[in-house]
């Protein structure tokens, strides 16, 4: 009776051992790629037009000239001849933006008096002299090494609205020549305050080392945790002037920089000193930004085991549990190890590649499959439709929407830009951004993605305000 109580236990054990081996599975995994290295990031252009509205301009050269700006004698001849000028802005100044100049249309009233040498006296005009004139005026405009404003204004003609009249002793004189020789002869002297206003109020140093710090401060992409943001390293500058359109002076600005995403709390900003100025840019005035991204394979793994360790996923009555997981990178594309218990014991293995939907801005793994060494174990284990739908449940979460990222980029670079110095005058507005991956690697350690990401900016000058009292000439 013993012996067939033993004999009974031990083929229950048998049968036991059996069941739980046809249900344990231990498939030879996907080997683990070697590789070590790291995706070279291409340069980022970011390249905006800068526009000072002539508008403004125009009004405030009108403010800081008003009056008289000019008086002064002037010698006519080695004969002691001699005028006296005294200029005075009449009605509005007009700017208009040209081949690269400002071209000005200024309004004088001329007052003055004539002083002639004849034999030892001095004849004088009877009547002040009176005339109105319209000055055309050429501002050629250019920037300096250090990024300041040079400018050098030119009369280049005069239009007499009314005529110089002239009269001494009951004599009249025709003095529309030399008043021209002396206008063009003192036009340095002449048109030196409307330099000084034009320099002093169009500060392009200022604004081009706004846009160059600004956009080299953090950009932070998400503020929980993982605190993640983007960070750029400036590592050219350069600019010139457009001529698209007469009301706008544009300086269209291209900077050239490294970007990549990092985790964690960025350093203090240091302001970085303004490149030599340089006029070699392309005219394209767009921003090509290539960000580079890296997850580790041990912050992925943290991410997921979080979502997936102990699920149970069920499907027609078979079920199974995750216990743990791995993923990791092999020399043909992702492979993840599941520890499952349920229906199947043991350890799945998925294999797929790295994939970006440039339609919908989403990343996920194609062709997600089983292993082959996993496939041929568990084909009579599992039934076929939890085959393929466990396939799809894990599918999901190697899935990641970087559209709302992406769509909030701009509004990003617009808030940062906002927060800083540059907020205080600019708007800047940053529109139709599109996205791609520019490369993928896979290594040891890492996922490492370059996302090129293309856009159009407009940045103008929220408007100018003079700060320097207006030129008048006692």
């Amino acid at each position: 009776m013993l012996k067939s109580k033993i004999s009974f236990l031990l083929l229950v054990l048998i049968i036991a051992v059996y069941v739980s081996s046809c249900n344990k599975i231990e498939p030879e995994g996907p080997s683990q790629t070697l590789l070590d290295s790291s995706l070279v990031v291409p340069v980022s252009t970011i390249t905006i037009p800068v526009s000072y509205e002539v508008r403004n301009l125009e009004d405030l050269v009108n403010k800081k000239l008003e009056g008289v700006f000019f008086k002064k004698w002037l010698k006519l001849n080695s004969g002691g001849d001699s005028l006296f000028l005294e200029l005075e802005r009449t009605s509005r100044v007009q700017l208009s933006w040209a081949n690269q100049a400002l071209q000005i249309e200024f309004p004088i009233h001329v007052s003055g008096n004539f002083i002639k040498k004849f034999m030892g006296m001095s004849l004088k005009n009877q009547a002040p002299i009176e005339a109105e004139m319209v000055l055309h005026l050429t501002t050629d405009v250019e920037v300096n090494p250090d990024w300041s404003l040079n400018t050098n204004t030119k009369l280049e003609k005069i239009d007499w609205i009314k005529n110089p009249e002239l009269k001494i002793a009951m004599v009249k004189l025709d003095i529309k020549e030399p008043i021209e020789d002396q206008l063009f002869a003192n036009q340095e002297t002449l048109l030196e305050e409307l330099d000084k206003v034009l320099r002093e109020e169009i500060k392009t140093r200022d604004e081009v080392a706004k846009i160059w710090n600004d956009i080299q401060k953090e950009i932070i992409i998400n503020k929980e945790e993982p605190r993640i943001y983007m960070i750029a390293q400036g590592e050219s500058l350069a600019a010139k002037f457009l001529n698209d359109d007469p009301a706008y002076l544009t300086l269209l600005v291209q900077m050239k920089a490294f970007a990549e995403t990092k985790e964690g709390e960025s350093p203090p900003f240091v302001e970085k000193p303004l490149p030599t100025y340089s006029d070699q840019i392309n005219n394209d005035d767009s921003v090509q930004i290539f960000v580079l991204a890296k997850l580790p394979f041990s912050r992925a793994n943290e991410l997921l085991r979080k979502e997936l360790i102990d699920k149970k996923i069920a499907f027609n009555n078979v079920a199974l549990h995750i216990k743990d997981l791995d993923i990791y990178a092999t020399d043909q594309g992702l492979a993840v190890r599941l520890d499952v218990k349920g229906a199947v014991n043991g350890h799945l293995y998925l294999v797929g590649e790295p994939a970006f939907d440039e339609a919908t801005s989403t990343f996920w793994v194609d062709k997600l499959e089983y292993d082959i060494q996993t496939e041929n174990v568990i084909v009579n284990s599992m039934d076929g439709m939890f085959h393929d739908n466990f396939l799809e449940f894990i599918s999901e979460y190697l899935t990641f929407d970087a559209a709302p990222l992406i769509n909030d980029l701009p509004n990003m670079i617009e808030t940062a830009l906002d927060k800083g110095k540059s907020g205080e005058k600019i708007d800047i507005k940053i529109s139709h951004m599109h996205a791609r991956p520019y490369s993928i690697l896979l290594t040891r350690n890492d996922i490492q993605v370059i996302l090129e990401t293309r856009a159009s900016a407009d940045l103008q000058l929220k408007g100018l305000k003079s700060s320097a009292k207006p030129v008048r000439v006692n």
